[in-house]
């Protein structure tokens, strides 16, 4: 086979950011974008979002080159809601199939909640490794029905382990994904690729003008601007981030802390704000548009990320350094990966008491330690270029054999 010839990819997802937001949708769409730019014709299937108008019949939806084919999300109780989602996302699929015979496209998945539609599917096909899924369920369940939830677990792990090996080569976004590949499943699966991450980096970047995002914001100067980009959910150690602004904020009566977000603990944060008498100076600023974060980045001093143990790449933390912004992170998931080669003092021990709130004080005293701006963006410059992860998977496509 001609391996310069561009194939056809479909990329199988549970979801395409914006719609919803997150990290892993925000990866998935840069590299869809980035395998258009290499002359691939990218379609991505992916349950469409609750508010958002369906298009009828099999009618697609295009942005920047990608063509996205939406289809109904599941109903009822889980396991049904489960089947049905996935017998809709393959009749997208083999709608198309149908219409480019008799081309024959590469499969991406992106994870194991779609493996019945992407074991459907007879073509090559790839995975693309995040997380663990019944480690994340596991976590965000809490243990609620212990038995049911161990059950659970257990249905959701080997649903994962056959759709890795159903896959002919498996691609990780860390180091860290791919120890908790080999810890999750044990088992012989296909050859592993750690083919990392990247930032939009005409778009995260130092602005020359930092004063002007800092007025428009309505920010005191002097002033040290904290921010925290995250989805308000539990596991993400908000709460926790909280306890320790509490800590250090009497100290430093001129620091303001703004998190930028939605979701479902906003309502339990604004209360535990109050009640420790943080409100002048914490603020919940909602969800903020992709557009608008590279103005709060260069507007702030510091980025904050509290996650527990689930960053599997630290999509926020290279995406604030890119734009010159230095972060404290915890010393767990990949984020070691990336703050430990920039400055290993950025990072903090999980969820210790007092921990976080140590680091916050000595960046506002001007510790030796905190990274320059100039000093972030070209770190982040040099390691976090998404043509690197868009050119290796490119490249398995490319030499797929049917």
């Amino acid at each position: 086979m001609d391996t310069k010839t561009p194939r056809p990819i479909f990329i199988l997802a549970l979801g395409y950011h914006p719609n919803p937001a997150g990290g892993s949708f925000r990866y998935v769409r840069a590299l869809a974008e980035g395998l258009v730019t290499l002359g691939h014709a990218v379609h991505v299937f992916a349950p469409l979002p609750r508010g958002l108008p369906a298009t009828p019949g099999f009618q697609a939806d295009i942005r920047d080159g990608v063509i996205i084919h939406w289809f109904p999300q599941g109903r009822g109780w889980r396991g049904k809601a489960w089947m049905l989602e996935n017998k809709s996302a393959w009749k997208r699929m083999g709608n198309l199939l149908q219409k480019l015979q008799p081309q024959q496209p590469v499969l991406l998945g992106t994870h194991a909640f779609l493996q019945p539609a992407f074991d459907k599917f007879t073509g090559p096909r790839l995975a693309l490794f995040t997380a663990p899924w019944a480690e994340e369920y596991q976590w965000e369940s809490r243990g609620v029905d212990g038995l049911k939830d161990r059950a659970i677990a257990m249905v959701m792990r080997w649903v994962e382990s056959r759709w890795l090996r159903g896959a002919r080569k498996i691609f990780t976004v860390s180091g860290y994904d791919q120890a908790r590949l080999k810890r999750s499943h044990s088992e012989s699966l296909p050859e592993v690729v750690n083919i990392g991450g990247g930032v939009d980096l005409s778009h995260f970047c130092p602005l020359v003008d930092r004063d002007s995002p800092r007025r428009e914001r309505g920010f005191p100067d002097p002033c040290f601007l904290w921010i925290c980009v995250r989805r308000l959910e539990p596991g993400l150690g908000l709460e926790y981030l909280i306890e320790e602004i509490g800590r250090v904020a009497p100290q430093f009566p001129n620091a303001r802390w703004c998190l930028l977000g939605s979701g479902s603990l906003a309502g339990e944060l604004r209360k535990q704000i109050s009640r420790l008498g943080l409100a002048s100076q914490v603020a919940l600023k909602g969800f903020i548009p992709e557009k608008e974060l590279n103005g709060w980045y260069n507007a702030a001093d510091g980025s904050l990320l509290t996650s527990l143990d689930s960053e599997g790449f630290g999509l926020v933390a290279a995406e604030s350094l890119a734009a010159g912004t230095p972060l404290l992170g915890p010393d767990t998931g990949a984020l070691p990966e990336i703050l430990g080669r920039l400055e290993p003092l950025l990072l903090f021990p999980a969820a210790r008491e007092g921990a976080l709130a140590a680091k916050m004080a000595e960046a506002m005293s001007g510790a030796a330690w905190w990274p320059s701006r100039s000093g972030c963006a070209e770190f982040a410059a040099a390691r976090f270029n998404w043509s690197d992860p868009v050119a290796a998977l490119s490249k398995a496509v490319r030499e797929i054999e049917v």
